[in-house]
């Protein structure tokens, strides 16, 4: 057996370092596989490494044959030369190999002669393993293994863990991938100057770019609106600092929209413990927001409704002290006179306040209706008629009714109201003589979306809605103004005049009715009302006939007052009385069924307040009306509310009498429920 001389071996360096030199990774790994069948005049290479899971089995990693393609091998280590070599030890058999190893089926299955390994380090010094050569015919022995493969040995070992360690990356970046391409954020990636890195196609949908390409290499700058510049560029100073964050903004869209996004952005380290860049989570919040202000503005809404209708409530109980007792007074005194002058100022003033009351129930949607099919178009050239004289030198009045228009179910004075509010304003945003106001109904089917951008349609279901739209070419409003214009005594006029716009808001939504306002400084206005169409009529339900015991007690006329405030009461005593009744008084509702049910044979009316602590007015309806069907009943309210009054509306011997009400209004009211004439 010959031995490689120094010559061979200086050749067989210089081989397989100028085939293998300007390799890295997997390629090294073949290239070098190769190079040794050839200088070793091998008829298979190969690397093997343990097999997954087993340090007794190895499988071919890389593997050449001089006949070409080959199946990869795998084997136990048991009774192999492999076994010596994984202990850490270079081997070499010129020849009759399988006669030394003759329980390895490899080498005679082979027909192998020869054998080379030499083992191939891993990280930690150990084996991790082997380079073998094997030959059907003797080769020469090779002087200084160790020395000659080992330097070839453990770069294979280093190349296989740049292999693993970018196998391992790429993975990565494949979850990285998968994850952030799943993700239902917008995901980017910044360079520490704001540059962007990298977006997933959630970002680029987000701000309406064709592509994340198209997003890549673009500034922070060139999604930020120009106000919020001075803050971008502070959240990025932070994340320089190593400073994450979470925070609220908007981005400008590529379409020029503008957005509310929720921003979670979090540093990352690059080289040398220098900033790396921002990897920031972006969710568009605009939606979400907008519903929050409309939650918002409806508890404001209703929180106002509540103030204005307490208020109302209180303020009328005091008016029919005053209304009733300044007309007591004036049937008292003569006519002329200082004292007669100032009571009748008194008088007038009440009724100016009672008026304002009727505004703040409106406001809070506790006005009294007379509910009934209402023809809008006509409603609307009945209003316009009624402004043309005062508005015609200000404002061209112009209309374009739909035909055919649905009836909507309401009150046709207040649903004017609102027609002949709309109407002013909109004069009164005329910047001069020569502008037009056009007002326009029709019919349109509101689904989801568009209803969202209107003023109290919370809930309201998707379908046909009837519309009024009012129009005009005035100055417009700013976004400041339109957030107020339903705001109880806001105004841009030169003084107040009512509550104007929260009254129709608030007659709005008590016919199932909503508003919506566009306009822009320079550009006019259009607001746009919506209604319901009115659905068939239920039938009426009869009356009850009187009973006995209510037949018997009107002639008698005796009246069931019952109201928890005693000015309230005290005018309602004074005018009954003076009219012929008697009266019976009940602080509060529980008083008010206690004395019915000991004196109930001689009341022929209740006048009962709907409003009481303890027991209110319903409860103690419902407690009478079981001792006496027919009895005659008077509900009065500072509300006003014809929905507290709807249980009784259709029985002929209830009547309603809203807070505040004079002497004559309340005998009338009495006379009525009791059929008097």
């Amino acid at each position: 057996m010959s031995t490689l001389g120094g010559s061979q071996v200086e050749q067989t360096l210089r081989a397989l370092h100028e085939a293998t030199t300007a390799t890295t990774g997997e390629a090294y790994l073949e290239t070098l596989v190769r190079v040794m069948a050839e200088v070793l005049g091998a008829d298979w290479c190969y690397l093997a490494l343990f097999a997954p899971g087993r340090t007794d089995r190895v499988r071919t990693r890389v593997l050449w044959s001089a006949g070409g393609d080959q199946e990869p091998l795998e084997y136990d280590l048991k009774d192999s030369p492999c076994e010596v070599v994984m202990s850490g030890r270079a081997c070499q058999h010129p020849l009759g190999v399988a006669g030394l190893f003759p329980r390895d089926a490899l080498l005679a299955e082979l027909g192998i002669e020869a054998y080379l390994g030499i083992p191939v380090p891993g990280p930690d010094g150990r084996p991790r393993g082997i380079l073998v050569a094997l030959g059907t015919r003797p080769t020469p022995a090779v002087r200084e293994l160790g020395a000659l493969f080992g330097v070839f040995a453990s770069r294979a070992g280093s190349e296989l863990d740049r292999v693993e360690a970018q196998r391992a990356l790429e993975q990565s970046e494949a979850r990285f991938r998968l994850i952030v391409t799943a993700c239902v954020e917008g995901v980017a990636i910044f360079e520490p100057d704001g540059a962007i890195r990298y977006a997933n196609p959630q970002l680029a949908r987000l701000v309406r770019a064709a592509a994340p390409d198209a997003v890549v290499g673009r500034s922070y700058r060139d999604y930020c609106p120009p106000a919020l510049a001075e803050e971008a560029a502070a959240h990025l100073v932070q994340r320089r600092h190593g400073l994450a964050g979470r925070f609220e903004t908007s981005l400008v869209r590529a379409d020029g929209a503008e957005i509310r996004v929720e921003v979670s952005a979090a540093p990352f380290a690059g080289a040398g413990g220098q900033p790396g860049g921002t990897v920031a989570l972006f969710r568009d919040v605009t939606e979400q927001r907008a519903l929050e202000e409309q939650v918002r503005e409806a508890q404001k809404r209703e929180s106002l409704g509540v103030l204005a209708g307490g208020v109302a409530h209180e303020f009328n109980n005091l008016l029919v002290g005053i209304l009733a007792n300044s007309g007591f007074a004036l049937s008292e005194l003569p006519p002329g006179g200082e004292v007669r002058a100032a009571v009748e100022d008194v008088r007038s003033a009440a009724q100016r306040a009672r008026e304002l009351t009727q505004q703040l129930l409106a406001y809070s949607g506790r006005g009294r209706f007379t509910v009934g099919p209402v023809d809008l178009n006509r409603l609307v050239r009945e209003m316009v008629a009624l402004a043309r004289p005062t508005l015609g030198e200000k404002a061209r009045l112009a209309q374009a009714l739909a035909p055919g228009l649905p009836e909507v179910e309401g009150d046709a004075g207040q649903l004017g109201q609102v027609v002949m509010s709309l109407l002013t304003n909109a004069a009164d945003a005329l910047s001069g003589p020569g502008g037009s106001v056009t007002l326009r109904t029709g019919v349109a089917r509101l689904e989801r979306p568009a209803l969202a951008h209107f003023h109290g349609a919370e809930g309201f279901a998707e379908g046909d809605y009837v519309t009024l739209e009012v129009d005009d070419d005035g100055a417009g409003m700013d976004e400041p103004t339109r957030a107020r214009i339903f705001e109880p005594f806001f105004t841009t006029k030169f003084a107040g005049r009512g509550l104007g716009l929260p009254a129709a808001i608030g007659i709005l939504r008590s016919h199932q009715g909503a508003i919506r306002v566009k306009s822009e400084p320079g550009r006019g206005t259009r607001i746009t009302v919506i209604l319901p169409p009115r659905r068939a009529a239920a039938a009426e339900r009869p009356a009850p006939a009187p009973d006995a015991r209510t037949a018997a007690a009107a002639g008698r006329q005796v009246v069931l007052v019952a109201d928890d405030e005693e000015v309230v009461r005290r005018a309602a005593r004074r005018a009954l009385e003076r009219a012929g009744f008697e009266v019976l008084e009940a602080n509060d509702g529980l008083e008010a069924v206690a004395r019915f049910a000991a004196e109930g044979d001689r009341v022929a009316c209740v006048l009962l307040d709907l409003t009481m602590p303890g027991m209110g007015g319903e409860a103690a309806l419902a407690a009478i009306r079981e001792r006496s069907a027919g009895v005659a009943v008077v509900l009065t309210s500072g509300f006003s509310d014809r929905d507290e009054a709807s249980a009784e509306a259709s029985d002929p011997r209830v009547g309603f009498l809203p807070k505040p009400f004079g002497p004559t209004d309340l005998v009338a009211a009495v006379r009525a429920a009791m059929g008097a004439p």
